[in-house]
Protein backbone atom coordinates (compact mmCIF):
# COMPACT_ATOMS: atom_id res chain seq x y z
CA UNK A 1 0.00 0.00 0.00
CA UNK A 2 1.42 3.39 -0.65
CA UNK A 3 2.40 5.89 1.81
CA UNK A 4 -0.25 8.00 -0.12
CA UNK A 5 -3.28 5.73 0.26
CA UNK A 6 -2.08 5.16 4.12
CA UNK A 7 -2.87 8.79 5.14
CA UNK A 8 -6.12 8.68 3.88
CA UNK A 9 -6.80 5.32 5.18
CA UNK A 10 -4.88 5.18 8.42
CA UNK A 11 -2.04 3.04 9.29
CA UNK A 12 -1.73 -0.46 10.99
CA UNK A 13 1.08 0.01 13.63
CA UNK A 14 1.84 -2.73 16.53
CA UNK A 15 3.32 -2.86 20.14
CA UNK A 16 4.36 -5.84 21.24
CA UNK A 17 1.64 -8.47 19.76
CA UNK A 18 -1.39 -5.93 19.52
CA UNK A 19 -2.12 -4.19 15.91
CA UNK A 20 -3.70 -0.81 16.36
CA UNK A 21 -4.92 1.54 13.57
CA UNK A 22 -3.65 5.04 13.61
CA UNK A 23 -5.92 7.88 11.21
CA UNK A 24 -5.50 10.80 9.93
CA UNK A 25 -7.37 13.92 12.39
CA UNK A 26 -9.42 16.63 11.07
CA UNK A 27 -7.57 19.49 10.32
CA UNK A 28 -8.06 22.01 13.53
CA UNK A 29 -7.33 18.70 15.82
CA UNK A 30 -3.91 18.20 13.38
CA UNK A 31 -3.36 21.74 13.77
CA UNK A 32 -3.22 21.53 17.85
CA UNK A 33 -1.70 18.16 18.12
CA UNK A 34 1.72 19.52 16.22
CA UNK A 35 1.69 22.72 17.73
CA UNK A 36 2.30 20.26 21.07
CA UNK A 37 4.70 18.65 19.28
CA UNK A 38 6.21 22.10 18.20
CA UNK A 39 6.13 22.63 21.90
CA UNK A 40 8.28 19.47 22.83
CA UNK A 41 10.78 20.36 19.64
CA UNK A 42 11.14 23.62 21.04
CA UNK A 43 12.32 22.30 24.75
CA UNK A 44 14.79 20.32 23.15
CA UNK A 45 16.13 22.67 21.17
CA UNK A 46 16.69 24.99 24.46
CA UNK A 47 19.15 22.36 25.38
CA UNK A 48 20.92 22.58 22.85
CA UNK A 49 20.47 26.01 22.44
CA UNK A 50 21.95 25.78 26.37
CA UNK A 51 25.43 23.86 24.79
CA UNK A 52 25.93 26.48 22.72
CA UNK A 53 29.39 28.67 23.24
CA UNK A 54 30.61 25.92 25.67
CA UNK A 55 34.36 24.49 24.96
CA UNK A 56 35.60 21.92 26.39
CA UNK A 57 38.52 23.84 27.75
CA UNK A 58 35.70 25.95 30.09
CA UNK A 59 34.52 22.37 31.35
CA UNK A 60 37.84 21.76 32.93
CA UNK A 61 37.64 24.17 35.60
CA UNK A 62 35.39 23.08 38.61
CA UNK A 63 33.11 26.49 38.63
CA UNK A 64 32.50 25.84 34.81
CA UNK A 65 31.75 22.12 35.75
CA UNK A 66 29.36 22.87 38.72
CA UNK A 67 27.88 25.93 36.17
CA UNK A 68 26.91 22.86 33.72
CA UNK A 69 24.90 20.99 35.96
CA UNK A 70 21.68 22.52 35.66
CA UNK A 71 21.53 22.07 32.03
CA UNK A 72 23.33 18.26 32.30
CA UNK A 73 20.31 17.34 34.40
CA UNK A 74 17.64 18.88 32.21
CA UNK A 75 19.40 16.45 29.55
CA UNK A 76 19.28 13.66 31.71
CA UNK A 77 15.72 14.57 32.53
CA UNK A 78 14.68 14.30 28.90
CA UNK A 79 16.31 11.32 28.16
CA UNK A 80 14.83 9.42 30.77
CA UNK A 81 11.32 10.47 29.89
CA UNK A 82 11.91 10.74 26.36
CA UNK A 83 9.77 7.21 25.51
CA UNK A 84 7.35 9.21 27.69
CA UNK A 85 6.89 12.13 26.58
CA UNK A 86 6.57 9.98 22.43
CA UNK A 87 3.92 7.92 24.07
CA UNK A 88 2.11 10.53 25.44
CA UNK A 89 2.27 12.16 22.15
CA UNK A 90 0.75 9.02 20.28
CA UNK A 91 -1.99 8.64 23.03
CA UNK A 92 -2.70 12.25 22.25
CA UNK A 93 -2.68 11.83 18.21
CA UNK A 94 -4.32 8.48 18.90
CA UNK A 95 -6.94 8.16 21.64
CA UNK A 96 -8.54 4.74 20.80
CA UNK A 97 -4.29 3.41 21.82
CA UNK A 98 -4.47 5.60 24.95
CA UNK A 99 -7.16 3.73 26.34
CA UNK A 100 -5.04 0.44 25.68
CA UNK A 101 -2.22 2.40 27.83
CA UNK A 102 -1.54 0.50 30.69
CA UNK A 103 -1.13 -2.95 28.41
CA UNK A 104 1.52 -0.97 25.80
CA UNK A 105 3.05 0.33 28.88
CA UNK A 106 3.44 -3.46 30.14
CA UNK A 107 4.61 -5.00 26.88
CA UNK A 108 5.90 -2.47 24.71
CA UNK A 109 9.54 -1.95 23.89
CA UNK A 110 11.13 1.87 23.27
CA UNK A 111 11.89 1.19 19.75
CA UNK A 112 8.38 0.18 19.02
CA UNK A 113 7.29 3.73 20.37
CA UNK A 114 9.59 5.35 18.57
CA UNK A 115 8.62 3.69 15.07
CA UNK A 116 4.83 4.16 16.20
CA UNK A 117 5.58 7.91 16.53
CA UNK A 118 7.28 8.04 13.11
CA UNK A 119 3.88 6.30 11.98
CA UNK A 120 2.02 9.24 13.79
CA UNK A 121 4.59 12.02 12.15
CA UNK A 122 3.96 10.74 8.69
CA UNK A 123 0.15 11.02 8.90
CA UNK A 124 0.33 14.33 11.18
CA UNK A 125 2.90 15.69 8.04
CA UNK A 126 1.92 14.17 5.28
CA UNK A 127 3.06 17.28 2.86
CA UNK A 128 6.89 16.19 3.75
CA UNK A 129 6.22 12.93 1.74
CA UNK A 130 4.87 14.83 -1.03
CA UNK A 131 7.56 17.64 -0.81
CA UNK A 132 10.54 14.47 -0.53
CA UNK A 133 8.82 13.35 -4.31
CA UNK A 134 8.83 16.56 -5.75
CA UNK A 135 11.99 17.37 -5.60
CA UNK A 136 13.01 14.06 -7.19
CA UNK A 137 10.84 14.84 -10.12
CA UNK A 138 12.94 15.33 -13.16
CA UNK A 139 15.98 14.07 -11.91
CA UNK A 140 17.99 11.43 -13.69
CA UNK A 141 17.31 7.86 -12.33
CA UNK A 142 19.70 6.78 -10.38
CA UNK A 143 22.29 4.06 -11.80
CA UNK A 144 23.03 0.68 -10.08
CA UNK A 145 26.01 -0.61 -10.23
CA UNK A 146 27.05 -4.40 -10.04
CA UNK A 147 30.54 -5.92 -8.87
CA UNK A 148 30.56 -8.31 -11.77
CA UNK A 149 32.92 -9.15 -13.91
CA UNK A 150 30.99 -9.32 -16.91
CA UNK A 151 30.48 -7.03 -19.67
CA UNK A 152 27.22 -4.82 -19.61
CA UNK A 153 25.57 -3.51 -22.03
CA UNK A 154 24.96 -4.27 -25.69
CA UNK A 155 28.41 -3.37 -26.92
CA UNK A 156 29.99 -5.25 -24.20
CA UNK A 157 31.93 -2.70 -22.85
CA UNK A 158 31.74 -1.22 -19.50
CA UNK A 159 31.28 1.47 -18.04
Amino acid sequence: MSDDVKNILGVDVTFSTKTFKIVPLPIKRSREWRESFTEQIDGILGLVDNLQGISLGDIGSSSSFESLMPLMNSIKDYLQNSTDILLELIYDFAPTIKKEKDWIENHATDPEVFTVFLEVLKMAYPFGQVLSRLTTLGSDPQLTSTNSQEPSGESGATN
